[in-house]
């Protein structure tokens, strides 16, 4: 399941289907805005009522986690190079988004193996992306 939802990320695409009825997608296309979005208070309020009976309201309940990266692949030399290099590749194109201080500091405590500053893993990730669509 893993491999599926990182690959159709990774294409922007949406590979779930888990209700495939046509009654139900019938059925909820009749409900209106306000129970279908309970009025944007809580998400997936529908599917939630159904299964909290069978499942548990402790179940139903449970906030969404992503998928973990392994701490010492950060810290990989090879690894920290190229995150880096990416970084101030973006730094250097958006240097009026970021604080300097907070990023030289983020670089050098990443540097000496004492933090990895999750803003850097979000740069890397926005600045690879932004290269991957030129």
């Amino acid at each position: 399941m893993t491999k599926i939802d990182r690959s159709s990320m990774y294409f922007s695409l949406e590979t779930r289907s888990p209700f495939l009825s046509n009654t139900l997608t019938e059925f909820a296309n009749n409900i209106s805005i306000n129970t279908h979005t309970n009025y944007f208070k809580e998400l997936k309020i529908i599917p939630k009522k159904l299964f909290e009976k069978l499942l548990g309201k402790q179940k139903i309940q449970k906030y969404k986690t992503g998928f973990s990266v392994p701490p010492d692949l950060f810290f990989n030399k090879k690894v920290k190079e190229i995150i880096i290099s990416k970084c101030y590749i973006y730094k250097e194109l958006n240097s009026h988004k970021i604080n300097d201080n907070l990023f030289k500091k983020s670089i050098d405590l990443y540097l000496n193996n004492q933090s990895f500053n999750i803003n850097l893993w979000k740069i890397y990730i926005y600045q690879s992306w932004l290269e991957n669509e030129k």
